[in-house]
């Protein structure tokens, strides 16, 4: 993704300040579980538009987007734990003693054998 040019004598790789602001979006989008085909256009829009000041509005509509997605999963991982909680009795000497709630089983209570 990030193609520094090389220094002419040395060879060795020479990154500008536009390098470095690429390899570390790419690195934080990469944290985030974005994969590189997801990332690599992301990167092109970036250079073209010349940095991230000229994207700002579609990054804060992302930013948004996202949040408003990691809400609802943890929205949703919430209640499914609260339905989880509600559905099995809490433990008695071991892990086998957990019973699924019905409506012959109490919810509280283990089944008694």
């Amino acid at each position: 993704m990030v193609q520094p040019r090389r220094h002419p004598q040395t060879g060795y790789r020479v990154y500008s300040a536009a390098d470095v602001r690429d390899a570390l979006l790419a690195h934080q989008l990469r944290r985030g579980g974005y994969l590189l085909e997801q990332i690599a256009p992301l990167i092109a829009q970036v250079r073209s538009a010349g940095g991230v000041a000229p994207l700002a509005s579609m990054l804060r509509d992302w930013h948004a987007r996202l949040s408003a997605r990691s809400r609802a999963m943890l929205t949703g991982a919430a209640a499914l734990d609260a339905y989880l909680g509600c559905r099995l009795a809490p433990p008695g000497d071991g892990p086998s003693d957990y019973a699924i709630a019905s409506p012959t089983t109490d919810p509280i209570r283990p089944p008694s054998n």
